[in-house]
């Protein structure tokens, strides 16, 4: 799945804000951050429900343009994780 496909969602506070791609929902997350400066925003991997940093900083564009990588480590780790004996 490409990291852009990786499905996750988006809360500020208890309040849905985004649920689907993550790129979606990181657009939709940084609408709510640029409303919001001091909003407390958090973004989960839906499958896994690991936590995933954004950089908000910038413009929806830049932000965008980071998620590949994150997405990336998060999918490693999910990966690493599996593979772990229990």
């Amino acid at each position: 799945m490409p990291p852009s496909e990786l499905e996750s969602i988006a809360f500020e506070g208890s309040r849905c804000i985004g649920q689907g791609p993550l790129r979606e929902v990181a657009r939709q997350a940084k609408d709510v951050y640029d409303a919001r400066p001091l909003a407390r925003i958090l973004v989960f991997n839906a499958q896994t429900s690991e936590t995933i940093e954004i950089d908000w900083r910038g413009s929806a564009e830049q932000v965008l343009n980071r998620l590949p990588a994150l997405a990336d480590t998060s999918a490693a780790r999910s990966e690493t994780r599996q593979s772990e004996p229990a």
